[in-house]
């Protein structure tokens, strides 16, 4: 659980993704809200979003197709 006042610092909604890291030599967490990226080229423009939260961008899917 994270508390209120840091979900409201990441503007941080219900289901929003949040990625934990870990600093072992400051002994430091790293919160940050991830965004939806295309799965292949990690763009953040024109996505799709497909089945179990996988983004791709419609250059990547003209791509596949």
């Amino acid at each position: 659980m994270i508390p209120i006042d840091v979900r409201r610092a990441l503007s941080l909604n219900e289901r929003d993704t949040v990625m934990f890291f870990l600093d072992e030599k400051s002994r430091t967490v790293i919160l940050k809200k991830e965004f939806p990226s295309c799965i292949c080229c990690h763009a953040a423009d024109s996505l799709r979003q497909l089945p179990h939260g996988i983004y791709v961008c419609e250059s990547c899917l003209a791509q596949l197709s």
